[in-house]
């Protein structure tokens, strides 16, 4: 199908749990204006946010496109045109779409260096990944999420703390996070958090920053919370950036940010 300007426009949407009442009038609006819709498996949550275009760019992206959520939520979007990668996200979107309502996301992953999906298979894990990046700072490590409940990244972040890393998060506050945020916090590492309320940031960005402001800084940032679920079953995807290859800007502009936030968000 394609929109009035002949463009092809394909477009999945999640519908577990609630996914499918909420995007239903989307769906409706879309296939009414000639845009090809489909659902993506019941058993799976889609949580990724990315769209491709004309094979040469992909936006990868932590926020919903739910335009009431612009204003109050923390979140960002990196704009890849690494030809290997944006190959790689194009031909797992055709998996996924031809795959429909029986499709299992984990044997329709294709790889490429520096994309971390879930589900996915082997050492090769999303939480493996994140584990090693985690593990992997000698200097800084700031981290954003929305959870933080997966206990793998928890140890990873206290052990950054107690072998002397400058080990900072910034949250939204929740009882939810509290054992870990004990845990955390005991080991070294400084959380701030946001309150619950209409005026404060909503933490929904999901990144993992590395040596910040250093020759070996990194950035990994995409839709994978800090769960189980997310990185081990959700179809989600993050992107790997590092200084030495030329992402020094969105990582300076990451940072930035993160410092804004951990200075405005109260100590938890």
């Amino acid at each position: 199908s394609s929109d009035l300007r002949g463009v092809r426009v394909r477009v999945l949407l999640d519908r577990a749990f609630s996914g499918a009442e909420v995007n239903r009038p989307a769906a409706r609006y879309l296939a009414g204006h000639g845009v090809n819709v489909r659902w993506a498996p019941s058993g799976y949550i889609f949580h990724l946010k990315t769209t491709t275009f004309d094979a040469t760019a992909s936006d990868i992206s932590t926020a919903n496109l739910v335009a009431k959520y612009y204003r109050t939520t923390r979140d960002a979007e990196i704009v890849d045109t690494d030809p290997v990668q944006v190959a790689a996200i194009e031909k797992t979107f055709s998996s996924d779409w031809t795959a429909g309502a029986s499709g299992s996301p984990s044997t329709q992953t294709v790889q490429a260096p520096g994309l971390i999906w879930s589900p996915n298979t082997g050492s090769s894990t999303a939480e493996a990944a994140l584990v090693k990046e985690i593990a992997s700072a000698k200097q800084t490590i700031d981290f954003e999420s929305e959870e933080l409940s997966d206990p793998a990244i928890i140890r990873a972040l206290a052990a950054d703390a107690r072998r002397g890393v400058n080990c900072r998060l910034v949250f939204t506050r929740s009882s939810e996070w509290t054992a870990a945020f004990e845990t955390v916090t005991r080991a070294g590492c400084r959380v701030h958090v946001f309150a619950v309320s209409s005026t404060a940031l909503y933490i929904h960005e999901k990144l993992i920053l590395a040596d910040q402001a250093t020759a070996n800084e990194s950035l990994l940032i995409g839709s994978q919370n800090a769960s189980i679920t997310s990185l081990t079953r959700n179809r989600e995807l993050s992107v790997l950036l590092r200084r030495a290859h030329g992402g020094g800007h969105a990582i300076a502009a990451a940072g930035d940010t993160f410092d804004a936030d951990f200075h405005h968000a109260p100590p938890w």
